[in-house]
């Protein structure tokens, strides 16, 4: 059985003194620079250090990044502040936020809809946004009891990472649910008997089950001492709902623990806890989370603040552990059993205080590379890990299904399933066709590698989601230019090389009065739309064909033009596709 090549997770760490990514499983690190356009958010002192309180990962994009802080001078702390990257971290824009700065916070970002995201501890509740962290606005929460004394009534947030729209929110020793994406609560469900016993920290549910919900006790709220002099089993541990929350059971022995995490390839949970009696242990289920059992070795750390737990995506029985407060990285490669360590970097002089690893499996539209909904018979590209145990790129027509025995199944929200023509198969990434007739909603992508590993995500479905192909970074777009001249036609192309052998582009030519051009865009997702405009430099150009591109399984064709003699002089400009009220990704051009 082949194995496929692992180059190492990509990690983040937020800190005291900085934000770092490692790209090789926590071997070495990086101090991520950030720089933000935003007055409110930045110091007016050098040199300026990031504060990072909590970090997010799109589900679905790896490469889009969120966190929470503040960049701070010497003695000069800019403002408290949302921050977002869409390329790994090479580029920031920053949003104020109106809150205060004490944690707990975290971010959870919608598994479908990637434009919702969730900020627990915006002045105690939830703060929601709609746009991908561009403006805020606090989400309506029950009036819950100051269960921390300091402000910060909501204890934990979770999200279900199968299903839209559905929030877990734990207050004290109860637990709400929304599915609506936190607009409206349901009444609370008791976790602890009679409300007593400490708080609680995030809901997690399970991936391969949503009914399954798991939540422990917050160890940062002090509950430690009252579960080390509780003598009542009810009170302290871990707890389990097999019916999405309605009711709870303690399934593991008295103790605190922290978030349950699955295995990426068996699927079987994981957690750290402190356990009466025993001490620090990782525990782990055989059946499900019903009961728990803790490794018959402790950890080789001598710490002042719990370990938080993180499943590598990358790799079967793998674990990370940060300690918050702590300079210390710990991974282990069998379960928990046994622990090897590294130190961060010195400038991680303030110890960690966040951590996050991408999901094992997204998919983004393989034209714009963005999140979000697809549609039938465009091009998707699957990112993840192990998909395949080695690169193929099969001859295009007919698409296959099976390549390298590597497969992709789309079972949408009606419950057929289909199995997706295949275009480019490797171990990180996986482009392919949403088959023709998959039904609107959402759809769970279930791609299955070579060697037996299984990995799934849940995939929005419109029946139209215009998106462009582009040629760099900078949002060139693929086209071809057609210039009509005395009757003749003239391809030309849109780009150049540079020195560098960089893609760069080629203005184009609007040629003498009485030339026209026109051109050719390659795109996805635009074929089932009944309307369709583009816009050039702000100036609409009539659009002569918009549809399926005859040649190459998936990709759209649209036609447009003749350009506006106006234009010309104008230098680099914006190109806006708008499909059925629905625009297409941010793309440009450059006219002569």
């Amino acid at each position: 059985m082949g194995i496929a090549a692992h180059a190492g997770t990509p990690i983040w760490v937020g800190s005291g003194s900085g934000l770092f990514q490692s790209l090789d499983s926590g071997d070495t690190w990086q101090l991520v620079p950030v720089s933000v356009n935003n007055p409110l958010l930045q110091s007016s002192s050098e040199p300026q250090t990031t504060v990072v309180f909590a970090i997010g990962l799109d589900p679905q994009q790896p490469s889009t990044v969120y966190f929470v802080g503040q960049l701070q001078g010497s003695g000069d702390p800019g403002g408290f502040g949302f921050f977002r990257s869409i390329d790994n971290g090479k580029t920031w824009t920053g949003t104020s936020l109106t809150v205060g700065i004490p944690p707990p916070y975290s971010i959870l970002v919608d598994p479908v809809l990637t434009n919702v995201i969730y900020l627990a501890g915006w002045n105690g509740g939830v703060g929601r946004s709609m746009d991908y962290g561009a403006t805020w606005s606090p989400a309506t929460v029950p009036i819950l009891p100051n269960s921390r004394g300091n402000g910060a009534a909501t204890d934990g947030l979770g999200v279900d990472p199968n299903t839209s729209g559905v929030v877990y929110m734990s207050s004290g020793a109860t637990v709400y649910t929304s599915h609506d994406f936190a607009t409206t609560w349901s009444l609370p469900t008791l976790v602890a008997p009679n409300g007593s016993g400490p708080l609680l920290g995030s809901v997690v549910v399970d991936p391969q089950n949503s009914n399954v919900l798991f939540v422990g006790n917050d160890i940062g709220s002090g509950g430690y001492g009252q579960c080390m002099a509780s003598s009542a089993l009810q009170l302290c541990g871990l707890f389990r709902s097999s019916d999405g929350g309605k009711s709870w059971a303690n399934v593991a022995p008295i103790g605190n623990y922290n978030q349950v995490v699955f295995d990426s390839r068996s699927s079987v949970p994981y957690m750290w806890g402190t356990v009466v009696g025993t001490g620090d242990r990782i525990l782990t289920s055989a059946n499900g989370g019903n009961a728990w059992t803790p490794t018959s070795t402790q950890p080789p750390y001598s710490i002042d603040y719990p370990i938080n737990l993180l499943a590598d995506p990358g790799a079967g029985s793998s674990l990370f552990g940060y300690a918050w407060g702590e300079n210390l990285w710990l991974r282990s490669t069998d379960g928990g059993v046994t622990f090897t360590s590294v130190t961060l970097p010195t400038t991680v002089n303030q110890g960690i205080l966040t951590a996050a690893v991408p999901r094992t499996l997204g998919n983004v539209s393989a034209a714009s590379f963005e999140s979000g909904p697809v549609a039938p018979e465009s091009i998707v590209s699957a990112l993840g890990f192990d998909l395949a145990i080695a690169t193929f790129a099969p001859a295009p027509q007919p698409a296959p299904t099976d390549v390298g025995n590597t497969t992709v199944t789309v079972t949408d929200s009606t419950g057929v399933s289909r199995l997706a023509p295949l275009f480019y198969v490797s171990p990180s990434q996986v482009n392919y066709e949403i088959p023709a007739g998959t039904a609107a909603g959402v759809a769970t992508v279930t791609v299955k590698s070579g060697d037996g590993a299984v990995s799934k995500a849940p995939l929005g479905i419109n029946a139209v989601a215009p998106s462009l192909f582009t040629l760099n970074a900078t949002g060139l777009v693929a086209a071809d230019a057609i210039e009509v001249s005395n009757g003749g036609e003239t391809y030309a192309n849109v780009y150049q090389l540079n020195s560098s052998n960089e893609v760069v582009p080629l203005p184009i030519n609007l040629g003498a009065e009485g030339d026209q051009v026109y051109l050719v865009l390659a795109g996805t997702g635009v074929r089932g739309a009944s309307n369709v405009s583009v816009t050039v430099g702000g100036v609409a150009v009539p659009v002569i064909y918009a549809g399926a591109q005859s040649q190459f399984a998936g990709e759209d064709q649209i036609n447009v033009g003749p350009l506006p003699r106006s234009l010309a002089g104008s230098g680099s400009v914006a190109l806006a596709l708008t499909a059925d009220g629905i625009t297409a990704n941010s793309v440009n051009v450059s006219i002569q």
